[in-house]
């Protein structure tokens, strides 16, 4: 159940993208993340994009691989997520949601649904309009 002060306060959120347009790369393949804040009303700023300093790709079972990447960040969107990877950012307060379409469209979405980050790991949804909805299944 939402908290009221979960109903208000701004998310950081990582999106694994190639172009910044379309959620297209998976956790364990991202070379980095373009970082957002995200409002309740669904209000968007870009903030900036994180690479992974040379490595060929994220190990999404090591923090010490995603931690600097994802440090302040309440959420990371990748179009693919599985459970070992949700599970470790969730022992680092970070939720994992599978989801694939347009970041803009997403994180407003999210935005306005941010009691989500309420409700546990790894989730994935159809479409970025389901984002934080109720049709979630488990990421496999």
């Amino acid at each position: 159940m939402p908290t009221p002060n979960s109903l208000t306060k701004k998310r950081r959120v990582a999106v694994a993208t190639s172009d910044g347009v379309q959620i297209d790369q998976h956790l364990g393949h991202a070379t980095g993340f373009w970082i957002y804040d995200v409002e309740p009303t669904g209000a968007v700023e870009f903030v900036e994009r994180r690479t992974s300093a040379g490595l060929a790709r994220v190990d999404p079972h090591d923090w010490a691989s995603v931690g600097a990447l994802l440090e302040g960040v309440d959420l990371v969107l990748a179009a693919q997520a599985g459970p070992g990877a949700s599970r470790l950012l969730a022992e680092h307060g970070v939720l994992a949601l599978a989801i694939t379409g347009p970041v803009e469209r997403a994180l407003v979405a999210c935005g306005r649904r941010g009691w989500l980050l309420e409700r546990g790991p790894a989730r994935q949804a159809a479409r970025p309009d389901e984002c934080c909805g109720q049709h979630r299944r488990e990421c496999s």
